[in-house]
């Protein structure tokens, strides 16, 4: 993924987290691009993004993650 993509995903990510958690957004878009950006196909990626998700969106992360296609 080049510096453009990263940019664009991580701005997409601050939009698609502001109505879902109360963390900071740009913070935590920067932690969801940090997990994923090395293989959107790796086994188990879902699994590994809803439990470092859980702390920050609680029982949403499960369908968070599924719904933006995490892993």
């Amino acid at each position: 993924m080049d510096g453009d993509d990263k940019e664009l995903l991580r701005e997409w990510l601050i939009r698609s987290l502001e109505p879902v958690c109360d963390a900071d957004p740009e913070v935590l878009s920067k932690y969801v691009l940090a997990l994923v950006q090395n293989d959107l196909q790796k086994p188990g990626l879902q699994d590994t993004c809803v439990s470092k998700l859980e702390e920050f969106l609680g029982d949403g992360a499960f369908s968070y993650a599924r719904e933006n296609k995490c892993g």
